[in-house]
């Protein structure tokens, strides 16, 4: 485990104004802050609805909202709140990118769409993250991911192929948009270095699902609609041999699809005579003979005391992709995770030193992960609003007696009790 990174990241000196919530524009927003930028998430009253998930400690700290929060400043303004909407505008001249993903036409509705925000900054930078993009004809629909996953038809192709379609164990497309987010933000940062403009760009959770599937749209693309993709289970069409296979005290996958591969595979189990069989001696021909094919490899898996003895065998030794089905918990103890750094200590102001997920980028001079741990409610409006707005004590008071500026009710008594007595 690795504490958190300490020298400037590569988007040092960038400020991102994050007008996100929940899972996908607030995951964007954690790579960005890992990769150096400074966030400023500015939550609703109450906080992000996802400090309500589970896992919940015992003080009330979600660890959903912990993990997809790390090292972000944070304000709380109403926006219904004239002058919540006016410390926005306020923000959003100071800042290099702004990020939402409420639902198309709330921030035009807010006084805050692109040519809005272009009017406070030429060179801003707006990424809009919705379910269906800005102009689909669903646009107007509320949807999270188990609903993406559906109608991108992911689901339909997950799943047993005589069972229903499923979902998968994460959420997929909300990951899978951030991660889009994140790079196109990356790339108009640089754009805008040549070119000195602002941009604006429309990531839709489902479009990106939709790509990024890489084999399914093919299928249909290349046939004119005469094979349609279905169900596999845990086989994959391309693949061959390629599935999970059960052992006595456990699961594996075996993927042996290039015909070097399936070579490999026959000289481990200590039958090299498959790799020249008739039936399996090419890629098309092991096709065809599927079934056959990998319920000899399954009954050789069944003739081990343990998957780990297989993965042992093939990975190790015999050159073959393989691995034994882990669980979260024990791959999260396993020292791959460790050699790579994928656990970071933060110092969490409630809960002291907890662990949490870093970045997996890795650089040979960039320091790229967490910088701190997941805010208060409001934790840092004194240096959001005093040291970058220039805002007096009084002006806060003020902010603070009219419900426009809120905070964790933990640290808001004392964030009066500085204010007035630094006025006086």
């Amino acid at each position: 485990m690795n504490s958190l990174a300490h020298s400037n990241g590569p988007l040092h000196g960038i400020r991102i104004l994050d007008l996100t919530r929940v899972l996908a524009g607030p995951f964007c927003t954690r790579l960005l802050a890992d990769m150096g930028a400074e966030v400023i998430k500015l939550e609703p009253p109450g906080g992000d609805a996802s400090r309500q998930f589970e896992f919940i400690s015992n003080e009330g700290i979600s660890g959903y909202f912990m993990q997809q929060n790390c090292g972000k400043k944070d304000i709380s303004l109403d926006l219904a709140n004239p002058q919540a909407q006016e410390i926005v505008r306020q923000l959003v001249a100071i800042s290099d990118v702004v990020v939402e993903n409420f639902r198309p036409g709330v921030m035009k509705k807010l006084g805050f769409g692109y040519y809005d925000l272009l009017k406070l900054n030429p060179s801003i930078i707006l990424c809009s993250i919705s379910a269906f993009g800005q102009n689909s004809r669903f646009a107007h629909r509320p949807a999270g991911d188990m609903v993406i996953q559906a109608m991108s038809g992911i689901a339909s192709l997950t799943g047993e192929p005589d069972g229903p379609p499923q979902t998968t164990g994460m959420s997929l497309s909300d990951t899978t948009g951030g991660l889009h987010a994140f790079g196109a933000i990356c790339a108009a940062l640089y754009e805008r270095t040549i070119r000195g403009n602002g941009q604006f760009i429309d990531v839709a959770l489902i479009d990106c699902v939709m790509w990024q599937n890489e084999w399914a749209s093919q299928y249909i693309f290349l046939t004119d609609g005469k094979l349609e993709p279905t169900r596999y289970g845990n086989r994959r069409p391309i693949l061959i041999p390629g599935n999970l296979f059960k052992g006595k005290d456990g699961w594996i996958s075996i993927v042996a699809s290039t015909d070097p591969g399936w070579r490999n595979l026959t000289r481990a189990m200590g039958c090299p005579d498959l790799a020249e069989d008739q039936r399996f001696k090419n890629r098309k021909v092991r096709m065809a003979h599927r079934d056959e094919l990998e319920s000899i490899v399954a009954n050789w898996v069944l003739s081990f005391e343990s998957v780990q003895s297989v993965e042992d065998l093939l990975a190790d030794r015999g050159g073959v992709q393989c691995g034994r089905v882990r669980t979260w918990k024990e791959m999260l103890g396993d020292a791959h995770t460790k050699e790579r750094r994928l656990i970071a200590q933060v110092e969490d102001p409630i809960l002291g030193n907890v662990s949490v997920m870093n970045s997996p980028f890795r650089t040979e001079t960039s320091n790229i992960g967490i910088r701190g741990p997941a805010p208060l409610i409001g934790q840092h409006s004194t240096e959001v609003f005093q040291d970058m707005l220039g805002y007096s004590n009084k002006a806060l008071l003020d902010l603070v007696n009219q419900n426009a500026l809120l905070a964790d009710e933990r640290i808001m008594p004392t964030l009066i009790e500085t204010l007035i007595e630094t006025d006086q």
